[in-house]
């Protein structure tokens, strides 16, 4: 079974759906989930961890991950940086098969009945929208974001502080039909 992991960056205080959020995590046994935050969380299902990290050490990271100073000036940016996380969290992904991208205003059913190994197998970018984005954690597709033929560069993107959608159609879902990546829309996702 191919293994994934999904990961959330999150900044603030969570919503009161929270404990909603991790129950639909734990119902999920095969799937691991990462939350990176300066948020102190207790009593996580097994498959929950935490990567704590202050917004500011986040930053950082990001800036020596592209090897220039990144603009994340509050928390909503971060949805634009969703597609680097298997760049910048390589170390945290190691002998995972997939990784992904993921909100925690959504409410899992059980994902593997709907992302199956068949689906896996055959393509390197599951989903369209950035409540959930899995890439094949391999280092083209970590370097995706990378590559030309989005509406904005990732430059253009990572050095200025607004919101490009840079995670969704304007970004990757571009870059991933002119890179022609072998991408599954076909998600039953409620929005």
């Amino acid at each position: 079974m191919n293994r994934i992991k999904l990961i959330v960056c999150y900044y603030g205080k969570f919503p009161q759906w929270m404990n909603i959020w991790l129950k639909s995590c734990e119902l999920n046994p095969d799937i691991d989930f990462m939350i990176v935050t300066d948020i102190k969380v207790d009593n996580l299902p097994s498959n929950v961890t935490i990567l704590n990290m202050s917004f500011e050490e986040l930053k950082k990271h990001f800036s020596n991950t592209f090897g220039f100073p990144v603009s994340l000036e509050n928390p909503y940016k971060l949805c634009d940086y969703k597609p680097v996380y298997g760049k910048a969290f390589q170390k945290e992904l190691e002998g995972y098969e997939f990784w992904g991208c993921c909100d925690i205003d959504s409410v899992w059913g059980r994902i593997r009945n709907f992302i199956t190994d068949d689906i896996l197998n055959n393509y390197d970018l599951i989903g369209k929208y950035g409540h959930l984005m899995i890439y094949r954690n391999n280092k083209e597709m970590n370097e995706l974001f990378m590559q030309s033929g989005g509406t904005f560069s990732y430059k253009t993107v990572f050095t200025n502080s607004d919101n490009y959608s840079f995670d969704e159609m304007s970004g990757m879902d571009l870059i991933a039909h002119s890179k022609q990546v072998k991408q599954y829309k076909a998600l039953k996702i409620a929005n």
